[in-house]
C-alpha cells in the first residue's frame, strides 16, 4: 500500500509516546550474507527506531551482533540461549542487551504446574537460574501457542478454522483441561483452571530473570483453543479488551503480584543466587526443602517443593534488606503439610497467599501461620512471610 512505511513510522512514534517498545522479528535465511544481516538491522534501527530484534542465531552471526556498537543500544532477543566464546582482557563480560528468549521456561513451569513427574528438579534450575552473560527472559505463553485461559481449558489444539485439517500450530502444549475439553459452566472446574492459572503465573513472576506477560491473559482472553490464529484476523485473534467484569478477579490478582515483585527486589537479584550463606547471616541466599524443611525430595515422582528466599540478599539496595519469603508448590493431586523452616531472627511466618482460596490475591498483611506445619492444598502455591521482631525490623 502506499506510504506504508511512513504508516509504520507514525505507529511505532505513537507507541513510543505510550510509553511502549517494539521489537521487530527478523527471520533471516541462510544465503544471506551475515554482513547484510547486520545493514538490515541497522537501517531498521535507524530509519524507524525500533527498540530491539528478535534474531534467529543459528543463522545470524553472534558474536557480531553481541560486539557491534550500535545494536548494543537495542535489545536482542534469541530463540535460545547465546554462545559466545568472547574474551575481554581475561574477562567474560555481560551483554545485558542480548536475551535468552527460549521455551525452556515455559515447557518446564508448564510441566511442573501440571504436576508431570520428573520436573522438579528441572524447575528448581529454571526458576532460580539466571543466564550467564546475558539477559533471561521468563514466559510461560507467547504469541505462538495457547493463550493462558486455553491452556487450562483444551487438552488439544483446534487449529480447524484454519484450514490446513488442524494439521498446523504446535502439537506439545503441555496443557491440561481439567477435566473437560473447552468451556464449562461447572463452578468446581473454573476455580480449578483459575487457581492453575495462578499458580502458573506466581511460578513465572517470582522466578529469577524478567517475567513477560502475553497481552490478554490478565483479562483471560481465549482463542477457543486455536494455537495457531495468526492467520485470523477476526474476534478469534482479538483481544477482547472488554471481557472486564469476568476476568476483573484475575486481573486484580495479576496487578498485585506485578506490584509485589516490584516490592521485593530478592525476587529479581543481578547476580546468581548461589545457594550459599556468603553473608554468614545464618541462612543462604535461596535453599530448597521438600515437605520436611531443609531435606528436599528430588525423586522422580516428587511434585511438593518449597523456596525459600533469603531477604539479606537482596541486591537493589543494600542499604536496607528485603523480606525473606518462603514459597510451597504442592503440585500433588493430593494436600500435604509442610514444614515452615526456621531461620535467624523470625517470629514466624505470615500468609502472603493461598491460591486455593476463592479470590486469592496477594496480601502481605495476611493471618499469622501458627505453629511450624501448614497444611497446603492439592494443585496449590502458598507464599509466607517472614514475620520479624521489632528489634530486628531496619
Amino acid at each position: 500500500p502506499e506510504n506504508c512505511d511512513l504508516e509504520l513510522k507514525k505507529m511505532i512514534l505513537e507507541l513510543h509516546r505510550n510509553d511502549i517498545e517494539v521489537i521487530i522479528q527478523m527471520n533471516f535465511n541462510e544465503s544471506v550474507n551475515q554482513t547484510m544481516m547486520i545493514d538490515c538491522l541497522h537501517y531498521w534501527a535507524v530509519s524507524y527506531h525500533v527498540d530491539g530484534f528478535w534474531i534467529n542465531t543459528d543463522v545470524v552471526p553472534q558474536k557480531l551482533v553481541a560486539t557491534d556498537p550500535y545494536l548494543a543500544e537495542l535489545k536482542i532477543l534469541a530463540p535460545k540461549a547465546f554462545d559466545i566464546n568472547y574474551d575481554y582482557d581475561g574477562k567474560v563480560p555481560r551483554f545485558s542487551n542480548l536475551v535468552d528468549y527460549s521455551e525452556s521456561f515455559e515447557t518446564v513451569a508448564r510441566r511442573f504446574i501440571k504436576g508431570d513427574e520428573g520436573y522438579l528438579t528441572k524447575f528448581i534450575s529454571a526458576f532460580a537460574k539466571q543466564s550467564g552473560i546475558q539477559a533471561k527472559v521468563n514466559y510461560v505463553t507467547d504469541y505462538n501457542g495457547f493463550t493462558l485461559n486455553d491452556l487450562y481449558t483444551y487438552d488439544v489444539k483446534h487449529n480447524e478454522g484454519n484450514g490446513e485439517n488442524n494439521k498446523d500450530g504446535r502439537e506439545e502444549n503441555y496443557s491440561w483441561n481439567c477435566g473437560f475439553e473447552g468451556e464449562v459452566r461447572t463452578n468446581k472446574v473454573k476455580a480449578l483452571r483459575e487457581k492453575m492459572m495462578k499458580n502458573l503465573m506466581l511460578s513465572m513472576f517470582l522466578a529469577q530473570g524478567v517475567p513477560m506477560l502475553l497481552s490478554g491473559d490478565e483479562c483471560l482472553n481465549s482463542q477457543d483453543g486455536n494455537n495457531n490464529a495468526y492467520c485470523q484476523d477476526n474476534q478469534l485473534g482479538w483481544v477482547d479488551w472488554k471481557n472486564k467484569k469476568s476476568s476483573e478477579n484475575f486481573r486484580e490478582f495479576i496487578k498485585g503480584v506485578i506490584a509485589f515483585r516490584k516490592a521485593h527486589p530478592i525476587f529479581s537479584n543481578p547476580a546468581e543466587l548461589r545457594s550459599m550463606d556468603y553473608l554468614s547471616c545464618g541462612c543462604p541466599d535461596i535453599s530448597f526443602h521438600g515437605t520436611k524443611a531443609w531435606y528436599p525430595d528430588f525423586s522422580n515422582y516428587s511434585r511438593c517443593l518449597g523456596v525459600l528466599l533469603c531477604g539479606e540478599y537482596a541486591q537493589k539496595n543494600r542499604a536496607s534488606r528485603d523480606d525473606s519469603f518462603y514459597i510451597a508448590f504442592n503440585m500433588h493431586w493430593e494436600e500435604h503439610s509442610f514444614d515452615l523452616p526456621r531461620i535467624p531472627a523470625s517470629t514466624g511466618w505470615q500468609l502472603v497467599i493461598n491460591t486455593n482460596e476463592k479470590d486469592a490475591r496477594i496480601n502481605e498483611d495476611g493471618e499469622h501461620v501458627m505453629g511450624r506445619t501448614f497444611m497446603v492444598p492439592p494443585r496449590s502455591v502458598v507464599i509466607f512471610k517472614a514475620s520479624m521482631s521489632p528489634k530486628d525490623i531496619a
